[in-house]
């Protein structure tokens, strides 16, 4: 129904007979993250699928041996890895409640493969769906996902300010 796009974020907002979820979507300045927020206006709580193409497509040396992804039930989040497990992905969400099998071998013939998980969003709560990588020197996917959850108010936070001071 509309969408908001600034230095910071994009938002988007999706409306239907007696609801509306606000969908916004930011990169921290300094971290190797993605977060989404969903803020749902319902009478009920509403269920939200988050469906993605794992892509860790490194470039030789490092692209020996493809791809492997595992779901953490203890995080919420899907780990997706190479081999050697120095590039490394999560995913995921406090809020999810189901989960696609990550392991599904039911189409072979399916090079596109995709996950998905779902989350239980309650009407005018926040539900955030964060993203982080890890490389070797360089960033923890696990340790940034935490500090997301925990730290992406602030982070929303320093972004906006960042971009309006270049304004």
């Amino acid at each position: 129904q509309h969408v908001e796009v600034t230095p910071s974020e994009v938002t988007r907002e999706y409306a239907a007979d007696g609801l509306r979820v606000r969908e916004t979507l930011f990169v921290p300045i300094d971290q190797a993250a993605l977060v989404l927020l969903y803020q749902v206006e319902s009478p009920t709580p509403l269920f939200i699928r988050i469906a993605f193409r794992p892509d860790l497509d490194l470039m030789w040396p490092a692209g020996i041996g493809g791809q492997e992804y595992s779901w953490d039930d203890s995080q919420h989040t899907f780990h997706i890895h190479e081999p050697s497990d120095r590039y490394h992905a999560f995913i995921g969400s406090p809020a999810a409640v189901a989960h696609s099998n990550p392991v599904d071998r039911s189409k072979p013939w399916d090079t596109e493969h995709v996950l998905s998980f779902e989350m239980r969003a309650e009407p005018h709560q926040v539900v955030a769906v964060v993203a982080t990588i890890g490389m070797p020197k360089g960033y923890d996917a696990a340790q940034l996902y935490d500090q997301a959850l925990k730290n992406f108010p602030d982070w929303r936070q320093h972004a906006r300010q960042h971009y309006a001071s270049r304004l």
